[in-house]
């Protein structure tokens, strides 16, 4: 399979990639109109506050070069401080992201009414329907990861 494949190269690093991505995008996209006149009012809790308060162009780079260090990293240290870095990154980012997440959700619900039960609890099972998606990704790598620590004993 070719998935697998990929994945075999560095099954820790997919444990938790999607969902960093996902952060790394819905951090940007997910500003509000003010932060896109000046940069300034910048809607994050990270210390890549600093970053976006430059440039959202130097954020998504200077993201990839972080996710650039962390494959490399989880990559040669593939044992229990690339797997603790692997879930840790995962737990992470799966929060981080489903903030944005929530937002958007509720954002498109009008704000001039109060959320009924039944808003809220759509909104709740879009997060989980996200956190689903980010298990079985990572739940898949962590499988490979398995296979061929198995192999390689």
């Amino acid at each position: 399979m070719q998935l697998e494949k990929i994945i075999s190269k560095n099954p820790l690093f997919y444990i938790f990639v999607f969902p960093a991505v996902v952060d790394m995008l819905l951090t940007v996209i997910g500003q509000d109109e003010a932060y896109w006149q000046s940069f300034k009012n910048v809607n994050e809790a990270s210390p890549a506050y600093i970053i976006l308060v430059v440039s959202p162009f130097l954020f998504l780079g200077l993201s990839v070069l972080w996710l650039g260090f962390w494959f490399w990293f989880v990559k040669n240290f593939n044992n229990f401080l690339g797997l603790f870095v692997s879930l840790l990154f995962l737990v992470a980012h799966s929060w981080g992201s489903s903030t944005w997440i929530r937002k958007w959700i509720y954002q498109n619900f009008d704000s001039s009414v109060s959320l009924t039960r039944l808003d809220i609890t759509i909104g709740w099972l879009g997060i989980i329907a996200y956190f689903a998606l980010c298990a079985a990704i990572s739940t898949y790598a962590l499988l490979v990861y398995a296979k061929n620590t198995n192999r390689n004993q």
